[in-house]
């Protein structure tokens, strides 16, 4: 999503990233200000995401989780 619509997400909002890849991860919006929104994802990570760099980012209506897949070396 571009910045005009990242500006639209509010604070509780589900979210999810990189969508169509095996590293989608979905998780709620926890903070927002002018510049930024705080995310806490589905696998227990934090993310702060500029909101020009949220072309990777899209609402997330599904209720179950996504959570990426992990890859053992």
């Amino acid at each position: 999503m571009d910045r005009k619509s990242a500006n639209k997400l509010k604070i509780g909002q589900r979210v999810v990233i990189w969508e169509e890849s095996p590293d989608a991860c979905s998780g709620t919006i926890t903070e927002k200000n002018w510049m930024a929104i705080k995310v806490e994802w589905d696998d227990g990570q934090i993310g702060i995401i500029h909101l020009d760099d949220c072309r990777n980012v899209s609402p997330y209506l599904k209720a179950e989780p996504i959570i990426p897949v992990v890859k053992a070396n």
